[in-house]
């Protein structure tokens, strides 16, 4: 099976600090592929060189076929035609209604009539469960309401490849599950390859078919496979860790301060 997206051996720098080197996977068409780890091990850097926004410092990676990295404009344009991308923040433009905002792409991408524009807008944000919005600001939005207006959006094109870039931050735990099964829906509706780039362990175990889990200090992969299986099975502390299978990231009790011992230390302090 040719694979819709090709990572080989991609490497990251900034100035002398090697961000993550010798990354290789593929994405196979309509998977739900998730990119995880701890702060600082590249997921980010991943995201922006898989969606052309920041040139790898080695290695190569194809999206159906295309390099995001190629500044042919018009394989550039193909590329952008098939995939859609749900930035963190929603991206939407503060001065353009919804509407306004998901027509932007129509219009810059196709030669669709006025009424065929209309009809795939109301349609995506349908689907979305924000039927009605259409002529609503950004700003006049809850949070889930921008992150599924982003999404319709993403969506906007068909794309055979989405790519979300933590759609569940900043999130309240019942509007990120409700996010997760509309991940799930419009994946299985619309057989869309995602991958979504995250650290929210219920979103991984709720959505994800197969994920590869970076490390800071390895600077690379250091496991791949279903998360479940990975929870139950890997024997590297730092995938059990991060899991919730292995060493607990916390301690089970917390120390309680002695408050003579703290009026003591303070004084020292003071002298």
């Amino acid at each position: 099976m040719t694979p819709v997206v090709k990572v080989e051996n991609l490497a990251a720098r900034y100035g002398k600090n090697i961000v993550f080197e010798g990354v290789s996977f593929d994405v196979f068409e309509g998977e739900i592929f998730a990119i995880v780890g701890g702060n600082g091990c590249g997921k980010t850097t991943i995201f922006k060189c898989m969606t052309g926004l920041l040139k790898p410092s080695g290695g190569r990676i194809l999206v159906r076929g295309i390099d995001p990295a190629t500044e042919d404009r018009e394989e550039l344009k193909t590329l952008r035609k098939g995939t859609g991308v749900l930035f963190q923040s929603g991206a939407l433009f503060g001065s353009m209604t919804l509407y306004d905002n998901m027509a932007l792409v129509l219009k810059e991408y196709t030669a669709l009539p006025s009424p065929v524009i209309d009809m795939i807008i109301r349609t995506k944000l349908g689907m979305v469960r924000l039927a009605g919005c259409e002529n609503l600001l950004p700003s006049e939005l809850s949070g889930g309401m921008k992150k599924r207006a982003g999404i319709a959006r993403a969506m906007v094109m068909d794309p055979v490849v989405l790519f979300l870039d933590e759609p569940s931050a900043g999130l309240d735990p019942i509007t990120s599950g409700e996010f997760d099964i509309l991940i799930k829906n419009v994946n299985t509706g619309m057989g869309t390859t995602m991958i979504i780039i995250t650290h929210q362990l219920e979103s991984i175990f709720n959505v994800a078919h197969r994920v590869i889990m970076l490390d800071k200090q390895a600077k690379g992969i250091i496991a791949e496979g279903d998360p479940r299986e990975l929870r139950k099975h890997s024997k590297d502390p730092r995938v059990k860790a991060f899991f919730g299978g292995g060493i607990p990231r916390y301690p089970a009790k917390l120390e309680q301060p002695n408050p003579d011992k703290l009026i003591a230390d303070s004084k020292k302090q003071k002298a």
